[in-house]
């Protein structure tokens, strides 16, 4: 009789054994109704570690409603890490944060150049019918977060507010071109540039002056991008940067996404590049999408041709020779530069593009991946090209081989030196005469 009063015993206790551990694992695995809500994070709007092994870092996260993920945008190592997303959302009550699991899908494309860190998507898919407000990445289930982002939306409530955004790459090496930065706002708002979202890694005080003049109007958001990782340095040291080109490739995606909701295209362009109208048809860049779009194309891609500022250039022939002194003053590139190689390149390369926010969710930095060929619209040289101004006289790959162009100057000229003028008279604190700093 006690052998049997022993048996179911310990039956007994084996059933409350199993009853805990499943108790547990639920609650661990599954609910972590302990984690707390990281309220103390949600101030900050930076690059947050993920892990204590920082083998990825996260920025911005937006949500994509249609595919139900949040689109985290950061970056990573190649280490084998199983990453996973806690997303928060507020109670019936709106009184505390629940929070859900789920494992991301994480997607980098194919520009990291071989650093440390790449450029990654991480898709975090969530299955409540309530949008979560906030996410975290952690590295371990249940691991108090190291970050918390707050979700941005990207649909389009009515009709869009503005028909082209420009992206710029970020600023670096301390920046101090306040110049350049102004001719180049100015004549892509001639072209039809509506706004500007400016990343900023470190500029001077001088073109803080100028955002802060662009911002206050309405025509520049500047993102502050403190990145965490080694980047690349002027002079440059032995110090191997660890994420390419000051993480150019997330600012682009970070670019594509915030400006969903409110931009129907974004476009894709550096310090010393221009998209210009060719021929006389076409001045801005609503007039080159209406000739050229008969399919409601998601991506227009233009080719680069290079504008030699090491080059002596003539003016004579023109009639604006009153005004030659106030590019001089302004130093205007644009206007002082006429020489362009014969060369024009293929798409693809050096190529930069406008594309259409709604749908697209990969972009890389000289063509948009994995569209069709009626989405995707390679634009004629006789309708627009890419100019690109650069000083070649070190460069042994590009030919001396030249022809005219006065594209800019025949189409912009009077209308960029008024405009440019009228900004550096508001700018009168601004030190334009600043050294520039070669990048």
């Amino acid at each position: 009789m006690n052998f049997k009063r022993r048996r179911i015993c310990a039956r007994i206790q084996r059933i409350f054994v199993v009853l805990f551990v499943l108790y547990f694992c639920y609650f661990t695995l599954f609910k972590c109704t302990w984690t707390p809500f990281p309220v103390e994070l949600a101030q900050n709007k930076t690059w947050y570690p993920v892990g204590r092994a920082k083998t990825a870092y996260v920025f911005s996260a937006y949500l994509d409603e249609s595919r139900h993920v949040v689109v985290v945008i950061g970056a990573m190592t190649k280490d084998p890490i199983t990453y996973l997303c806690q997303l928060w959302s507020a109670d019936a009550g709106g009184n505390s944060m629940d929070m859900d699991r789920s494992y991301p899908r994480a997607i980098s494309p194919p520009e990291h150049h071989d650093k440390k860190y790449a450029m990654t998507l991480f898709e975090c898919p969530f299955r409540s019918a309530r949008f979560p407000q906030y996410v975290s990445l952690i590295t371990n289930t249940c691991d108090t977060p190291l970050n918390l982002i707050r979700i941005d939306e990207t649909k389009v409530q009515s009709n869009y507010r503005r028909k082209f955004t420009v992206c710029l790459s970020p600023l670096n090496f301390m920046y101090s071109r306040a110049y350049e930065l102004i001719e180049w706002i100015e004549l892509n708002r001639i072209l039809g540039a509506e706004k500007f979202v400016v990343y900023n890694y470190s500029s001077a005080s001088n073109v803080k002056e100028v955002l802060d003049y662009y911002s206050k109007r309405g025509f520049v958001e500047v993102i502050q991008w403190p990145l965490p990782m080694a980047v690349d340095t002027y002079p440059a040291t032995e110090v191997r940067a660890e994420i390419h080109y000051f993480g150019q490739t997330a600012a682009l995606h970070d670019c594509l996404y915030r400006n969903k909701r409110e931009s129907e295209f974004i476009v894709n362009i550096d310090l010393d590049e221009f998209i210009i109208p060719h021929g006389n048809e076409t001045t801005n860049w609503k007039e080159i999408v209406r000739k050229v779009d008969t399919n409601n194309a998601k991506a227009f891609v233009f080719k680069n041709t290079h504008f030699r500022r090491d080059l002596n250039h003539k003016h004579s022939k023109h009639s604006w020779m009153n005004d030659y002194q106030e590019t001089k003053r302004f130093k205007l590139t644009t206007l002082q530069t006429f020489q362009r190689e014969v060369k024009v390149y293929i798409k693809g390369v050096k190529s930069k593009y406008m594309v259409r926010t709604d749908g697209l969710l990969y972009l890389m930095i000289h063509f948009v991946p994995e569209l069709p060929l009626s989405q995707d619209i390679t634009i004629s040289e006789e309708i627009a090209l890419l100019h690109h101004y650069k000083n070649f006289e070190h460069d042994p790959e590009v030919s001396t081989d030249s022809v005219p162009d006065y594209t800019v100057l025949d189409k912009y000229g009077d209308k960029l030196i008024s405009n440019v003028e009228r900004v550096w008279d508001e700018l009168s604190r601004v030190d334009m005469n600043s050294l520039p700093i070669k990048t």
